[in-house]
This record gives structure tokens, C-alpha cells and sequence, in this order.
């Protein structure tokens, strides 16, 4: 007798509450997610991409809406891929984002 099974060796990903009643905030949701995969080394004073500052929430606001900022997280054909030179962020961190935009921008 044998048996075969099958696994999935990745952890479900959490589900991201975008309802208008839980909104995603910079300060709670976003801010971490940029200031680490971002910020750090490029889109910073002095950084390799210091022409688009992501420093304050406002400026990441900015990106969203001049800048096409969520169709580069999505790696959407025909934008530039970010973070570049790294992994995609995960779906639940640009759920997030995504989130706080659909939301109004929250602080």
C-alpha cells in the first residue's frame, strides 16, 4: 500500500481587512513597509533614487498619484519594478498599501 500526499509548504497568507470601518493607516500599516523596503538606501536624501523622496506620508501619497508608485510594487508591465534589485514585496504588504490608498491615505 502507498500513500501520496501533498503539502503546501508556504504559509497562508493573513488576509488584509480593507473595509472603510478598519482602514489601513501610514502610521500603523504603511510606514514600516516603506521605510524598510523603500527608504533605506534609494528614495531618501542622498539615496540612488533621491528624486522620489518616500520619507513622509505625504511624499509617499505623492508617489501614488504622480508617480505610478502602486503599479511598480505590482511589477506591472511597462513601470519599473520596485523595491529594484529585490523580491516583490508580498501580496499582503501591497494589499495593505493598496489599503490605505483605496481609504483616503490615512495617517
Amino acid at each position: 500500500m502507498f500513500l501520496v500526499g501533498c503539502e503546501n509548504a508556504h504559509e497562508p497568507m493573513p488576509i488584509v481587512n480593507c473595509s472603510s470601518s478598519n482602514p489601513a493607516t501610514y502610521t500603523s500599516d504603511v510606514k514600516q513597509i516603506v521605510d524598510v523596503n523603500c527608504v533605506s538606501g534609494c528614495h531618501t536624501v542622498g539615496g540612488s533614487y533621491g528624486s522620489i523622496l518616500l520619507r513622509t506620508s505625504a511624499e509617499v501619497k505623492a508617489a501614488v498619484e504622480n508617480k505610478n508608485l502602486l503599479k511598480a510594487i505590482r511589477h506591472d508591465s511597462g513601470f519599473a519594478s520596485m523595491p529594484q534589485y529585490q523580491a516583490k514585496l508580498s501580496q499582503s504588504n501591497i494589499d495593505k498599501i493598496t489599503c490605505w490608498v483605496d481609504n483616503g491615505f490615512k495617517n
